[in-house]
């Protein structure tokens, strides 16, 4: 089994890079980091994620034209369409980071008392981003599950 995968350009099938490719071992490691990060990371108070997911979107918004070219290159897809791809991508992680602080849970009046419930981290997200529209659907993925801790 080859190592290393070679991403050509579909439109002139010229080289784009060469990437490594992930071991079962690499993939139960980055699971045992995304744990461990999983961790301290749903301590973090939501005003601070809030901030955060807003500076990944402004971060995402900066880069959108190489964002853009990238995904041209690698996909064919017209410019055009990438370049809404990368900044809706920053439009939905911005989104996220509005609704980190909407989830906290209801109180309920009940007989003898009130009923709560709590919306609680539960754990590491795996997300699998296909070949077409790569950076909006890792937004969808990554937005909601950093936002919720």
């Amino acid at each position: 089994m080859a190592t290393t995968l070679t991403l050509r350009n579909p439109a002139d099938d010229s080289e784009i890079s060469t990437i490594e490719l992930a071991t079962a071992l690499d993939v139960h490691r980055m699971v045992d980091r995304a744990r461990t990060s999983f961790e301290s990371w749903k301590r973090v108070a939501p005003t601070d994620r809030a901030r955060l997911l807003r500076r990944f979107a402004q971060t995402i918004a900066d880069h959108a034209d190489e964002l853009a070219r990238l995904d041209t290159m690698n996909m064919g897809m017209p410019i055009s369409s990438s370049r809404w791809c990368a900044n809706t991508a920053a439009e939905v992680v911005h989104y996220y980071a509005g609704a980190v602080d909407k989830h906290l849970g209801h109180t309920y009046p009940v007989a003898d008392g009130v009923s709560m419930t709590f919306h609680e981290p539960m754990g590491v997200v795996g997300v699998i981003t296909p070949w077409n529209f790569p950076i909006l659907i890792a937004a969808w993925k990554l937005g909601p599950a950093l936002a919720c801790g």
